[in-house]
């Protein structure tokens, strides 16, 4: 079930949370710890469905807190500002946005590119812009973005998802430093996973077509990432993290200060091999 512990489970007991892409990965592992500390929940994602079988699992496992449910295409901005409202509706302001849903395509249609971007990157900050007035006005609350490390790096085959999370990146640490600025208590966090194996994108193609991190890459578990997104909002401070093996840490670290022999490393360890076999099945 759930490996909280009891000291982080009263740090998030009674707060309210808004979760996107919840339905399934790390949306609904996640779900499941934030349920198991007392975190009331608004759900996202696009599948009712998958929605309503996750809060019935979760209140199955013991939710106390109230589950609710808003099913939204995160690609539309019309339905982005709806959810907004609803969290507002439902918590006056949350305690805690979680912009988690994330989307990639590896082919490069005009509708792809902008459904990718409109997901990765529109959405959140439409959510974020919204919802921030009332965290402001209330002088608390926590907002993580969970981006990616292809966020700091090159990423061969996969430029437009690339494009998304260097903007995601970019934004969360202009809010961040807006916040700071301004003395605001509002925490802003970044967490950046890198392939992660047991849920979510790269364990899908992983199950699906036995595609897998080269091993000079490699990857870190579901369950790890989650119980670190935890750990982050029960510090209810500003925090960012690269989670990720040593190799793909030095990577991000380097690419600023040597691109080039950054690039040639990757290139050595075949970080890109992921992506273009993705690629090549989509064509």
């Amino acid at each position: 079930m759930t490996h909280t512990s009891p000291a982080l489970r009263a740090c998030l007991n009674g707060k309210r949370a808004l979760l996107t892409g919840a339905s399934r990965g790390l949306g609904s592992l996640l779900a499941q710890e934030l349920a198991a500390c007392g975190v009331e929940l608004l759900l996202s994602a696009r599948n009712h469905e998958q929605l309503q079988q996750l809060r019935q699992s979760l209140q199955a496992g013991g939710a106390r807190a109230p589950i609710h449910l808003h099913p939204c295409d995160l690609g539309n901005s019309t339905e982005v500002l709806a959810l907004a409202q609803e969290a507002k509706n439902l918590f006056g302001a949350p305690d805690i946005l979680i912009n988690n849903a994330g989307l990639m395509h590896t082919r490069s249609s005009s509708a792809a590119i902008c459904q990718m971007l409109a997901v990765n990157l529109q959405a959140p900050m439409l959510l974020t812009d919204a919802l921030l007035p009332a965290m402001q006005a209330r002088n608390s609350g926590h907002i993580l973005n969970l981006a990616s490390v292809a966020g700091f790096l090159p990423v061969e085959f996969g430029d437009m998802y690339a494009a998304g999370k260097h903007g995601l990146v970019g934004f969360t640490r202009s809010l961040r430093a807006t916040m700071q600025r301004q003395g605001s208590a509002l925490a802003v966090s970044l967490i950046c996973p890198g392939f992660v194996s047991g849920a979510g994108m790269y364990a899908d193609q992983a199950e699906a077509h036995g595609i897998h991190a080269p091993p000079l890459v490699g990857a870190i578990p579901a369950p790890e990432v989650v119980a670190y997104i935890v750990r982050t909002l029960a510090r209810a401070q500003s925090h960012e993290k690269i989670l990720a093996p040593f190799s793909t840490r030095l990577s991000c670290m380097c690419y600023n200060l040597a691109p080039r022999l950054t690039a040639w490393s990757m290139n050595l360890a075949r970080a890109h091999t992921v992506f273009e076999r993705v690629a090549k099945r989509s064509d």
